[in-house]
């Protein structure tokens, strides 16, 4: 399955799937892309037999403005522009685009020729089935002429592509029942925890429903501390946050690159926290509601709450030499620890991506929980309408049927998280959420995007 060779971004952050920084094993996307190459021809030349069915729940189009504003939506976006420009592609269009490792293997000569000759002649083309997270992303390309084919695309934390295959279209077969799309996910190479609510019913559950790392999708707590803040009147949606050099962290996200100093509101903070993962909005709005909120509101096993800034220096920094004590102490003490650790000691090329963090103390939540926060915030949306756009602005899967669909997810090393909830059009509220580990980080990526493709198959399942 040519999934298998996709590289999911890491939780603090998506998953769409909602990270860190990832610094994928490039090596297999490099031989593939080439390995590619013929089939890519195949696809625009018609000779592929009984092409397969679309894998994505649903084949809406993809506007140009409708590219998630993720690292991985912003890539695929360029492909789409640069495969639609009329003039031929040029080394100097794709020159700082893709990482010194990908070129090493894969000349921009030969991505040059591979875009002008294989692809381009088939312009222009709609873009349907899009999927991914922060750092991955995957969509089919139908152009004017020849099958249709998918790209898929891995970035890294400052948008650089350092992974990208062009294959027939995606061998995902949709789930026909919930029946099937549970028994595919009891049967991957990783653990999940599922849950399946419809309405005041669970509907579907896995055997077991464990606490786990859910990565990036703790940032709902943290909207919702937003949320209560706002309600008590000690913050509001238009202050400002000031962005400096103590306060930024690494990607997912934009905001470090910001100079010390920029100022951005507390309801742009809160879109980018959830759109594209931003780690350091995420930190801003921590500092914003105060630690003490957030603690208050997730499950006690996840308090206290750290900074994503800390969860960098205390997993991957020197701080590090601190990480069996803060295994080992209470709340108060690994609260005593976080403090400590005020300088940022690590850098996103520092960050060791393919050794599995499932075991590491981090944000962890058990399907249920998820699923009571995505609760909380639907009720909350009644007084807060910015909640829709801020958690609907990324679905990660392409679905019809509902009125509403919001998405956080969250991943690390080992771990994937991808949870949704939505108003169906018949008005029944339906929430999907997934949560997969391995002490295999390599299994996780392999599997990450049937993984959410299934998440969306359940949701269109419960929208009809």
């Amino acid at each position: 399955m040519m999934q298998h060779l996709l590289r999911i971004s890491g939780g603090v952050s998506n998953r769409s799937a909602n990270t860190v920084p990832e610094k994928p094993s490039r090596s297999s996307w490099h031989r593939a892309i080439t390995a590619c190459l013929a089939a890519v021809v195949l696809v625009l030349t018609g000779c592929q037999s009984s092409p397969p069915q679309s894998s994505a729940p649903t084949s809406a189009p993809v506007s140009t403005s409708a590219f998630p504003s993720t690292e991985a939506g912003k890539a695929m976006e360029w492909i789409h522009t640069v495969l639609e420009q009329d003039a031929d592609v040029a080394e100097g269009d794709v020159e700082g685009r893709f990482s010194q490792e990908f070129t090493a293997e894969v000349p921009p000569t030969e991505l040059v020729s591979l875009f002008n000759e294989n692809l381009r002649p088939a312009a222009p083309f709609e873009v349907t089935d899009y999927a991914g997270d922060e750092l991955t992303s995957s969509a089919t390309f139908t152009g004017s002429e020849g099958d249709p084919f998918v790209v898929q695309i891995a970035v890294d934390a400052d948008g650089t592509i350092n992974g990208l295959l062009f294959t027939p279209e995606n061998d995902h077969e949709e789930a026909t029942t919930l029946e099937d799309a549970e028994a595919r996910l009891d049967e991957l190479p990783i653990d999940v925890n599922y849950l399946v609510t419809s309405g005041e019913k669970n509907i579907a559950a896995s055997g077991e429903q464990d606490v786990a790392p859910i990565g990036s999708a703790f940032k709902l707590w943290v909207l919702l501390a937003v949320v209560n803040s706002i309600d008590d009147g000690s913050l509001n949606w238009n202050d400002e946050l000031t962005v400096e050099a103590s306060n930024k962290s690494l990607p997912s996200g934009d905001l470090q690159n910001l100079p010390d100093g920029s100022t951005v509101t507390v309801r742009e903070a809160a879109q980018k926290m959830i759109e594209i993962s931003d780690n350091t909005a995420t930190d801003l709005l921590i500092g914003a509601v105060g630690r003490e909120k957030v603690d208050a509101l997730v499950p006690e096993h996840m308090r206290p709450v750290a900074t994503t800034r800390q969860f960098f220096e205390l997993v991957w920094g020197e701080g590090s030499d601190r990480l069996g004590e803060y295994s080992e102490a209470d709340e108060q003490g690994r609260a005593k620890i976080l403090d400590s650790l005020e300088d940022l000691t690590v850098s996103a090329t520092d960050v060791d991506m393919d050794t599995s963090k499932v075991s590491a103390p981090t944000w962890a939540a058990s399907p249920e929980e998820v699923a009571d926060i995505w609760e909380q915030l639907d009720s909350a949306s009644e007084q807060h309408p910015e909640l829709d756009e801020i958690l609907g602005a990324n679905t990660a899967v392409s679905v019809s049927g509902y009125n509403n669909l919001w998405f956080k997810g969250g991943s690390l090393p080992g771990v994937l998280a991808g949870s949704w909830t939505g108003e169906t059009e018949s008005g029944d509220r339906v929430t999907v959420v997934l949560i997969a580990s391995s002490d295999d980080a390599t299994a996780v990526n392999d599997n990450t995007m049937e993984l959410l493709l299934l998440g969306g198959d359940i949701l269109t399942l419960l929208a009809s």
